[in-house]
Formats: structure tokens, C-alpha cells, sequence
């Protein structure tokens, strides 16, 4: 399987658009499209670095050196969400979000103590 290959399975798998990942990694969709068509076959770490991070993945899996997602396998897709969203929110929406999960984390085991 091609570098090209592993970032859309991967890009797939998150259900991520081309255009999502393009722009997290500010390039524009059609270089996306041709990264993965192996269109441009030579990336070095300025492009693959970026890419391995918003796909939540290491260089070495889209490389093709190593089958290991990383521990990222271990989540469920929620999860995979929070981790992304997390990663590019504004700093004050990340603190709010927390406290109302916190906060609704805290309910549900209050809950559960007196069931």
C-alpha cells in the first residue's frame, strides 16, 4: 500500500473529507487528492509530520513502516472526535465543553451511588 493510500484509508476511517484534512493541514484540497493519488510521491516531515498528527496516526504507519496505528486504535470514534475537535478549538470553548462533561460525568456517578 502506497503513502497516498494509508493517509485516504486512514482519512477514511475517520470519516474525514480530503477538504477537512487539507485544511487542518493548510495545503489545498486538490494537493490532498494528489498525495493520495501518488501524484507527489516525495514528502518529507514539513508535510508528513502534519498529516500523521490530524489523522491521529504516526508517520511510520503512513509510510508504511509500521502496520501500528499507535494507541489511537484503542479509542472508540467518539473518542477519535473529542481528540480532533480538542486539537483545534479555541482554548476558552475547550474550557467550557470540559465543564459541562465534568459536570455531566459527575451527575451520571452521583446517579449511579444512589441506584
Amino acid at each position: 500500500m502506497t503513502v497516498g493510500q494509508r493517509i485516504k484509508q486512514r482519512r477514511k476511517q475517520l470519516n474525514m473529507s480530503a477538504e477537512e484534512l487539507a485544511a487542518k493541514i493548510g495545503r489545498s484540497p486538490a494537493t490532498m487528492y494528489r498525495y493520495e493519488k501518488g501524484d507527489i510521491d516525495k514528502m518529507d516531515s514539513s508535510v508528513l509530520l502534519p498529516i500523521a498528527d490530524a489523522l491521529l496516526t504516526t508517520p511510520a504507519y503512513l509510510m508504511g513502516w509500521s502496520d501500528d496505528l499507535s494507541d489511537y486504535t484503542a479509542l472508540s470514534e467518539l473518542e477519535l472526535r473529542f481528540i480532533m475537535a480538542i486539537r483545534y478549538a479555541d482554548p476558552h470553548d475547550i474550557d467550557n465543553a470540559l465543564l459541562i462533561l465534568e459536570t455531566s460525568a459527575a451527575k451520571k456517578k452521583e446517579e449511579s451511588n444512589f441506584a
